[in-house]
C-alpha cells in the first residue's frame, strides 16, 4: 500500500557490459497499481540512466627506426598507446624525460585515443657520440583526460638499446699483376684488393706502397668509404726492379665513426723474373736467315 503523499525507494540492479558506450540513457519504468475502490491503472515513468567509464591508456609497442640505434645515429623512438579502458581519452600529452648522451624531441601531443583503439606516437631523437653501449631506460608520462575532464596519469619506463659500432678490419683479400710475372726494367699493373671483415664501416680509406731502392712508379691509391663486408681494389702502375722475389710493404690509413685516424701495415711478396731476349734472339734469327738465302742465290749464279 501506497499512501498519498508517502515517499518510497526503489532498488534496481542493473549491469552494463563492455560494449555499452559511456553517455545518458533514458530507461521507462512501469507501475501497476490499484485503487481504493479497485480499478487497476498502470503508468509509464522515464528515468535518466548516465552511464560512466573510465580511459586506460597502456604502452602496446616499443621500437625504433633504424631498428638498431648506434652512437652519434639519429633515430624515431616509436611508442603504440593503446586505450583498454571504458571511456575515451582526450588531451592525451606525453613527456618524456632524456637521459644522458641523448637529445631531440621531450613532448608529444596526440589529442583523442578512443576507447578500444591505438595510436602511434614519435619522438624524434639522437645518441652521442660517447653514448654507452648497452640499454637505457628513458622515464615517460602519459596525461590525459576523460569526458568529464578528470584529469588521469600513467608512468612508464621506455628502453632503448644502444647497439656496439664493432670494430674495423682491413686487410689485403688478394694480390695481383698484370702481366702475371713482371719482367725488370719493364711497366706492370699491380693491383692490391682491400676488404673490410670488421663490423664498421671504414671511411677515407687510403693504401701507400713502400716500394723496393730500385722500383718506379705510382705508390698511393685512395678509396674513400669501405662499408663493413665490403672490398675494394687499388691498382698502381710501376716499374719493376731487379730480378728475384720482392717484398712490398703496403701501408693501410683509414678513419672510424669518430673520425679518429688508424693505420696498420701488411707485406706482399712478388717475384720479378729477368729481362726476355727471346724476342731480340727470335728477330736476329730472322735476320739471318735472309742473309744466308741471299748469299746462297749469289753463288748460284
Amino acid at each position: 500500500e501506497w499512501n498519498s503523499g508517502e515517499k518510497k525507494s526503489i532498488d534496481l540492479s542493473l549491469a552494463a557490459d563492455d560494449s555499452v558506450k559511456t553517455g545518458v540513457y533514458n530507461i521507462y519504468l512501469k507501475f501497476n497499481y490499484s485503487n481504493k475502490f479497485g480499478e487497476r491503472s498502470s503508468e509509464t515513468v522515464p528515468v535518466a540512466l548516465r552511464v560512466i567509464g573510465s580511459p586506460k591508456l597502456v604502452i602496446s609497442k616499443i621500437y625504433t627506426s633504424p631498428e638498431r640505434v648506434f652512437p652519434e645515429d639519429e633515430f624515431s623512438l616509436n611508442i603504440i598507446l593503446e586505450n583498454s579502458g571504458t571511456d575515451d581519452a582526450k588531451n592525451t600529452n606525453l613527456i618524456i624525460e632524456l637521459p644522458d648522451y641523448f637529445e631531440g624531441e621531450k613532448t608529444k601531443f596526440s589529442g583523442t585515443i578512443e576507447r578500444g583503439s591505438s595510436k602511434t606516437v614519435t619522438f624524434n631523437l639522437k645518441a652521442g657520440n660517447e653514448t654507452p653501449v648497452g640499454e637505457h631506460s628513458f622515464p615517460l608520462k602519459v596525461k590525459f583526460e576523460d569526458l568529464e575532464g578528470v584529469a588521469h596519469k600513467a608512468e612508464y619506463e621506455v628502453p632503448v638499446y644502444i647497439s656496439s659500432l664493432g670494430k674495423i678490419s682491413l686487410d689485403i683479400a688478394g694480390v695481383y699483376t698484370s702481366p702475371d710475372v713482371p719482367v725488370s726494367g719493364e711497366n706492370y699493373k699491380l693491383s692490391v684488393q682491400i676488404e673490410n671483415s670488421g663490423n664498421q664501416n671504414a671511411k677515407a680509406v687510403s693504401i701507400q706502397l713502400v716500394l723496393p731502392p730500385d722500383f718506379e712508379g705510382k705508390d698511393t691509391h685512395f678509396i674513400g668509404s669501405l662499408e663493413s663486408g665490403d672490398s675494394a681494389t687499388a691498382s698502381f702502375n710501376l716499374k719493376a726492379g731487379s730480378q728475384g722475389n720482392h717484398n712490398i710493404k703496403v701501408v693501410i690509413k683509414y678513419m672510424d665513426s669518430k673520425f679518429e685516424q688508424h693505420e696498420v701495415s701488411r707485406s706482399i711478396t712478388h717475384y720479378v723474373s729477368s729481362k726476355s731476349y727471346s724476342g731480340e734472339i727470335a728477330g736476329s734469327l730472322v735476320v739471318l736467315a735472309v742473309i744466308l738465302i741471299l748469299v746462297y742465290k749469289f753463288r748460284k749464279k
